[in-house]
């Protein structure tokens, strides 16, 4: 998001840029640059929300830029905000169930949901 802010900033403020100039600059395509840029389209406080996201420190992110631009790609501010709030509560009710299932198998010594040996 950071990314989108500044790279609009830049195209912009500077007249001498142009999408092509600054997709060449940072290596990247035009098209590239453009689902970048994109992101500059979603409402303004779910840009806020993802600038203060915590940064993640092992794994994957749990919000993809993928699920991200989906978002962007919605013109209604107000469907963003719903459809944001499905991908959050989603994300939160994925860590909760991993949890749960990392203290179940802690707690069955890791034995959790398989049955009992007979002797």
């Amino acid at each position: 998001m950071a990314l989108a802010i500044r790279l609009d900033d830049l195209l912009r403020n500077r007249a001498d840029l142009d999408c092509a100039a600054l997709a060449k600059a940072g290596s990247i395509s035009r098209t590239r640059l453009s689902q970048i840029l994109n992101l500059v389209h979603l409402a303004p406080d779910i840009q806020e929300q993802l600038l203060w996201l915590p940064a993640t420190t092992k794994g994957r992110d749990a919000i993809t830029e993928k699920q991200i631009r989906r978002l962007a790609g919605l013109h209604n501010w107000q469907q963003q905000r719903q459809a944001f709030e499905r991908l959050r509560d989603a994300v939160n009710t994925n860590k909760v169930a991993a949890v749960a299932k990392a203290a179940a198998v802690a707690t069955c010594g890791g034995t959790a949901g398989r049955p009992e040996a007979v002797a």
